[in-house]
Order: C-alpha cells, then structure tokens, then sequence
C-alpha cells in the first residue's frame, strides 16, 4: 500500500457531499465537473481523481483537446471560462485536503500554475507550440548551434555555450559558480563546481529551487576538458567573472551573457531563453514517453507543462 491509495476516489467524493463549507449549486458543480474529467477526457478509460491529480501536465493536454471536441453554449468549442471551472475544480479539491498536500508538497503550486498558464491571453499559441514574430526572428536550430560552438576557439564564449548545450539548458543559473577542489561545507549555500575526483556541479541558486531543490549534476568529459582549459589560461575563483574579476549579480550576469550569445551566434533576438526552446524543440520532448519528459523536465528546473510552452513545434525546417 502507497502513501497514496488513502485517497479514493470515496474519499473525495464522500468529503465533498459532506461539506458545509460550499453552497449546494458549487457542491453539484464540482461533482458534475469531476464525473466529465473523469470519464470523458481520457481514451483508456476511466481515471481515478487522484491519478487527475498527479497527473496535472497531461490533464491540460486532455483538457483542451476535449474542449476542441465538444460546443458551448454560444460557440462551437468550450470556452475558457469555462474550461478554467475544471481547473478550478481541482485546486478547490486539492486545497480542502491539508492530508494530501502533506503526501504530495508541490502539488497545489503545480495545478496553479496549470491555472495560471490556462488563464494566459496567448495560452493556445504557445500550447499549441507555436512561435511569436519575436521567437521567429530569434530563433536558431539546436543543430546550428553545436556546429557553431564546435567551431568557436577556447574563450569565454565557447565555455558560455557549451554549459548550455553539453547539459540540460538551464535558466541563468552559472552567473555565480565558485570552483573548488574539494566539496565547500555543507553550509555552503552558492552554487559551485568541484574538480578533481569529483567533476560535478551543483547549482543551489535557481528560479524554482523551493520546488526542485539543489540540482547535482555530472561534467561531461568534453566540458570537463573545457572549463579547465579555461581555468589554465585564466585562473579565477567563479566560473564566469567580468574582466576587472568583479562577480556578477544575476542581472548583470544576464545582461552580459545575452550580449555575448547575441554577437557570437549573430542574431540579435537570441537570448539564455532561447535554448531551451531550441533544445527541446530538436528533442521533440512532446513525443517522449511522459517518465523521460518528467527526467528532463527535472533536469532543467520546470513543470512538465512548462516544458511544453517551451517546445516549438511548428519550428521552420
């Protein structure tokens, strides 16, 4: 028996017709909403609530395709109105059960943030994997970007890119990497890389560390052998300084790593952002079994649907 077999489908159901805490007409709601998502959304069958639950990235992709289907009352498909009531019905769910957010701690910030993207003006654009004007302009295919970082001469450029291309993109998350021999103490609470026996790298400062902690990630042998060729012709303590030795803070890291990424591939629309829209566009990772979607999404500090806005899929050929 799991943590999670306590929460039956009774169990929910059971809880919502005994509340007091909401009106008949929302009680009704909510149930009617609950049999539809159960039984409608999903082409193997009937899904158990809590299998909805954890499941909040392909609830959107079952969502919207239903709602394509399916008329409303004045158009041809569900509005979004509407379709937010069925995220809204389970965020409600979630919420009046402080058990199952104990067994399950990010969950409610998960299904907020299916609200949230829900809820954005241009939600079918980017769900549906397709590029702003901007994004056309900036973009660069995954593959032109290895041939150019292949071709760049050991430098500072070379070493920005490939931290980006020889692991999982990441967010400006290296703007302030020290280099250690051994491992710092564990009261160490910056990110830092650590050489010799060890060769990995530990990033402790990133956007969604509170709901994807420290990230420990292995060098590969190729960046391995870059940053410490870097680090042979330029000793220093951090893994990117200014040239006077200044560390950046994370906006003036930001600032001189988009200047550098825009002159060195030529495009000036080019961003940090931009590769994890191309090297999740190149992997295709919308057509990868959910278990690795969920792997690389970890990796790279987001949500699986997060990981989907990302992903273009209508990228020029």
């Amino acid at each position: 028996m799991t943590q999670l077999d306590q929460f039956s489908d009774e169990y929910f159901i059971d809880a919502l017709k005994s509340t007091r805490l909401i009106k008949d007409k929302t009680r009704d709601k909510y149930l009617k909403y609950i049999d539809i998502m159960q039984r409608e959304f999903w082409s193997d069958g009937k899904k158990s609530i809590i299998w909805i639950i954890t499941h909040p990235e392909l609830f959107v992709d079952a969502l919207l395709e239903w709602g394509s289907k399916h008329k409303g009352k004045i158009y041809d498909t569900i509005s979004r109105s509407t379709l937010r009531s069925y995220t809204t019905t389970i965020i409600s769910l979630i919420m009046k059960h402080i058990d199952l957010q104990e067994t399950l701690p990010h969950i409610l910030k998960e299904w907020r943030n299916v609200g949230a993207v829900v809820e954005e003006p241009i939600y079918d654009l980017k769900i549906a994997g397709k590029m702003n004007p901007r994004q056309e302009d900036a973009y660069i295919p995954w593959e032109t970007i290895i041939q150019i970082r292949d071709q760049l001469p050991y430098g500072k450029e070379k070493l920005l890119i490939s931290m980006y291309t020889m692991l999982d993109p990441v967010r400006n998350d290296y703007y302030q990497v020290r280099i250690f021999n051994e491992p710092p103490q564990s009261n160490y609470d910056g990110s830092y890389i650590v050489l010799g026996n060890t060769n990995q790298i530990t990033i402790k400062d990133y956007k969604t560390t509170d709901t994807y902690g420290t990230k420990i990630l292995d060098i590969p042998p190729k960046l391995l052998y870059q940053i410490k060729l870097s680090l042979e012709r330029d000793p220093r303590d951090y893994l990117f300084q200014s040239d006077t030795g200044a560390l950046y803070t994370r906006v003036h890291g930001n600032k001189v790593f988009n200047t550098m990424l825009k002159r060195t591939l030529k495009n000036k629309g080019f961003s940090l952002t931009m590769f994890r829209n191309s090297y999740l566009s190149y992997l295709k990772v919308d057509q990868l079994p959910i278990d690795q979607r969920k792997q690389i999404a970890n990796n790279m500090g987001h949500s699986c649907l997060r990981q989907k806005v990302y992903e273009f899929r209508d990228q020029p050929k």
